[in-house]
C-alpha cells in the first residue's frame, strides 16, 4: 500500500503530465486495480511477480520505447 494515493491515482497523474505521459508504466499489484476506462500502465503484473517475468517485461518495453537506452545499458 502506498501512502496518501493508490497506484490506480499515481497513474493518472503520471499520464497527465505532458513530460511524463510517454514513460512505460508497470503496475505491480497484490490485487487486480478497479476497472478503469482509461488506458493508464503499460503492462500490469500481480503480486507475486517471478523476478524474471519482471526482467523480460522491463526490457521489452525499453526495447520498444527506448532502444538506445537499452543498448547503452548492455555495453557497461
Amino acid at each position: 500500500m502506498m501512502p496518501r494515493i493508490d497506484g490506480v491515482e499515481l497513474c493518472r497523474r503520471l499520464k497527465a503530465d505532458v513530460a511524463m505521459a510517454g514513460i512505460p508504466v508497470v503496475m505491480l499489484s497484490a490485487a487486480l486495480p478497479p476497472h478503469v476506462s482509461e488506458r493508464l500502465w503499460d503492462v500490469l503484473l500481480l503480486k507475486p511477480a517471478p523476478i524474471g517475468q519482471l526482467i523480460k517485461v522491463i526490457h521489452s518495453l525499453l526495447d520498444e520505447s527506448h532502444p538506445e537506452v537499452h543498448e547503452y545499458s548492455c555495453e557497461h
